[in-house]
């Protein structure tokens, strides 16, 4: 009985170690109004590297960091009058084994009296800086949701904020209170509790932290589980999770100490273990506690982590000393390159790599996974002006 009521005491004190910090801004999603001359956007994207040197030119350095930059869309495809320039949605895709950049542009010579573009206006999709399609406002407004998801596809928080909601059942059984995944038409548990559960933004894979009661003796044990099928016992009830973007790799940390009897506290938690959902347990972890947010990269091999400090570390490794977000910081395949945004005192954001390059001027900097390899994706002013806009990307 007495472990039936820690249980319940510790179900009420979990609150996930590894907080979400949800703070993305969304730059070019829905940009505010821009009045823009024709004349003066369309001659400002005839540019050539020796018309923007110098200090103002943010993408002097991009040939020594190897950076790849084109134009995000050109104006002089646009063949009608206009006075009013949306940059209304974008996102990033992979087609055809690359990184493709989509932006879709409203132009508009008239508005209505409450400053709003007629349905009938015209739209335009630019990918990779060429028109692909014209359209109107009205059709691309009918895929308002879609375009919105497609934006923060790879954006953190990683996760769909819907999952307890829709995939998680309790019934009533002849022990007690039974709890269920049901997911795609299969279900999984039964548990006695489910404590923590994660599912992809494309809600294609999922894993949790259930809790079982062994009838027998009362004890109560918890389990790692995921839409692969496996359940994966674990030392005690975890105080932190960990995943991937995709939800093809979880973990769970935050062990009670063996033999402690007292309440579950910082000092007798262990955070230097994780137990995967695919069996693999890692030791010795450093970097990791109550007061840090940790996840896995893409691959599910690397560990990045931010403590209070707002230190960065990958696979337990130190690798950035101060002004480290959440979600805010990559690393390639194999966890020996890294990049991170952060905003200096004069509130100037930075993307920084690990080989010294240090971009400033971009808007919405994702990762995107190729085969085997990394990339770094965003958008870019081309100089001081801000009238030349660049779709960039850079190698991990």
């Amino acid at each position: 009985m007495k472990k039936y009521i820690l249980f319940l005491t510790v179900c009420l004190w979990i609150t996930l170690a590894f907080s979400v910090d949800a703070q993305f801004a969304s730059l070019l999603k829905k940009s505010t109004d821009k009045m823009v001359n024709k004349n003066e956007i369309s001659n400002a994207n005839s540019f050539s590297d020796k018309d923007y040197d110098g200090g103002d030119n943010y993408t002097a350095n991009f040939a020594k960091f190897k950076i790849s930059s084109e134009l995000a869309y050109n104006p002089a495809n646009i063949k009608q009058p206009y006075s009013i320039w949306h940059n209304e949605y974008s996102h990033y895709e992979i087609k055809n084994n690359a990184i493709v950049d989509v932006i879709i542009i409203y132009a508009a010579d008239k508005e209505d009296e409450a400053g709003d573009l007629f349905n009938n206006t015209a739209a335009y999709i630019f990918e990779n800086g060429k028109l692909f399609k014209k359209t109107l406002i009205s059709a691309i407004e009918n895929q308002k949701e879609s375009l919105e998801a497609a934006y923060s596809k790879y954006d953190w928080p990683y996760g769909s904020k819907d999952a307890n909601g829709n995939y998680v059942i309790y019934n009533s059984g002849t022990t007690g209170p039974q709890a269920y995944i049901n997911f795609n038409g299969k279900k999984y548990g039964p548990f006695m509790m489910i404590n923590a559960f994660n599912i992809s933004k494309d809600k294609s894979k999922f894993f949790g932290i259930g809790a079982k009661m062994d009838i027998n003796s009362g004890d109560v044990g918890y389990y790692l589980f995921s839409s692969y099928g496996k359940e994966i016992k674990l030392p005690s009830m975890p105080a932190g999770t960990l995943f991937n973007i995709n939800c093809s790799q979880g973990g769970a940390t935050g062990f009670m100490n063996p033999n402690s009897d007292d309440a579950p506290s910082a000092k007798n938690m262990n955070y230097h273990v994780i137990y995967f959902t695919d069996g693999t347990v890692r030791k010795e972890v450093p970097g990791l506690g109550p007061s840090v947010t940790a996840w896995l990269d893409p691959s599910g091999k690397n560990i990045l982590a931010v403590d209070q400090n707002s230190t960065g570390w990958i696979n337990g490794k130190k690798v950035v000393g101060s002004n480290v977000s959440a979600g805010s910081f990559w690393c390639c395949t194999d966890g020996s390159k890294w990049c991170y945004t952060y905003t200096d005192d004069k509130q100037i954001s930075h993307l920084v790599f690990s080989d010294g390059a240090d971009v400033i001027g971009y808007f919405h900097p994702q990762q995107l996974v190729i085969g085997s390899k990394t990339y770094m994706a965003w958008f870019q002013y081309k100089d001081v002006t801000g009238k030349v806009l660049l779709f960039c990307t850079k190698e991990l």
